[in-house]
């Protein structure tokens, strides 16, 4: 397909065209205005994709012990996909353990001398200071422990994190972990290591990118017809159903991408692989037409070499949706009207 721009060039370059000395009326080759139906399509390629696509990353860092789904397996909501390493954490979880009986004693303890000093102190036994020091130890003793009980919690949470579970039902697209890998834990100073995709394949759509010179042209709605490489002779509807507001580069390119719909039943295919789009524009069906290369410019219009009475006489025409091959007729010339399909320099000054 070629853009208005690039027509417009194109029928700048035939101007530019020369006909030899010598030139007869037969040498000129022509073709006759005929009817067509002519599509102004846009051909591009995008990449199959699942709607839903989870990346699993573990919340900690540590070792894998254990992978419990490969590449291609379908999971359950829930499944354990991966484990780490647990033996320091379940030595940790021993050791805040311990030191929040400890802790408890110490409030246990800390509450009743508090209870002494209180009745002695009302038998003016105590000052008020024995008093108020030990309404400090009962209140550190107490803080110590609900710090401990926390400790305790953080290593419990840890512990559950070190087993890492499918978030929704889906499958394993790949995955390189292995066990006795160490991987990174995703957190505020770190991406994380992505451990394994799961997407849910049982619903797709195709990304792809339009260039900053078509994108005007692309809006949400737009019916598409999409192809495989794989299925030659297959096509498939789908419609575009997204197009990103604002641009992107693209290996020094700046594209706008979008995303499209199978529309019906979707095609036997994966993700990742490759998708053929033709994006249809506008299309006229059984409209006067003539070859790409009748057609010539100036910039201020467009007109052709009409073959009439013996010689060929430079004609205005308008013009409408073009191919790679032929170029709608508005006005100008009619139906079984023969123009040249190169610039014949020296006959149409006779």
């Amino acid at each position: 397909m070629l853009s208005s721009c690039a027509l417009i060039a194109l029928l700048v370059g035939c101007t530019k065209t020369e006909v030899g000395e010598g030139e007869t009326l037969s040498s000129i080759r022509t073709a006759k205005v005929e009817l067509h139906d002519i599509s102004d399509t846009i051909d591009i390629t995008g990449e199959v994709v699942p709607v839903t696509l989870w990346e699993i990353k573990s919340e900690i860092s540590g070792r894998v012990i254990k992978v419990n789904a490969q590449p291609g397996e379908n999971v359950t909501d829930g499944q354990i996909l991966v484990e780490l390493d647990r033996t320091k954490l379940e030595s940790d979880q021993q050791e805040a353990e311990r030191l929040v009986e400890a802790a408890d004693i110490s409030a246990r303890h800390a509450v009743k001398d508090l209870r002494r000093l209180e009745a002695l102190y009302k038998s003016k036994v105590v000052t008020e200071k024995d008093l108020l020091d030990a309404q400090v130890t009962r209140d550190l003793a107490l803080n110590q422990r609900d710090v401990q009980r926390a400790r305790l919690e953080s290593v419990r949470q840890l512990l559950i994190q070190a087993v890492i579970k499918a978030p929704h039902a889906g499958m394993v697209l790949q995955h390189t972990l292995r066990e006795g890998q160490v991987i990174v834990g995703a957190n505020s100073f770190s991406q994380g290591t992505v451990l394994m995709p799961v997407a849910d394949v049982s619903r797709l759509l195709i990304e792809a990118n339009i260039n900053e010179i078509d994108s005007p042209r692309i809006q949400t709605g737009m019916p598409v017809t999409i192809s495989f490489d794989m299925m030659r002779d297959q096509n498939y509807p789908g419609t575009i159903e997204t197009v990103a507001p604002s641009a992107t580069i693209v290996e020094k390119l700046r594209v706008f991408p979008i995303r499209i719909r199978f529309d019906g039943e979707p095609p036997p295919v994966k993700p990742g692989i490759s998708a053929n789009i033709a994006l249809t524009i506008e299309e006229v069906k059984d409209m006067p037409a003539v070859p790409l290369s009748a057609v010539f410019s100036d910039f201020s219009r467009h007109f052709v070499f009409l073959k009439k009475d013996g010689r060929f006489v430079d004609t205005t025409v308008a013009i409408g949706v073009n191919d790679i091959d032929w170029v709608q007729i508005r006005s100008g010339i009619e139906v079984g009207d023969e123009v040249a399909l190169t610039r014949p320099l020296s006959i149409h000054q006779q």
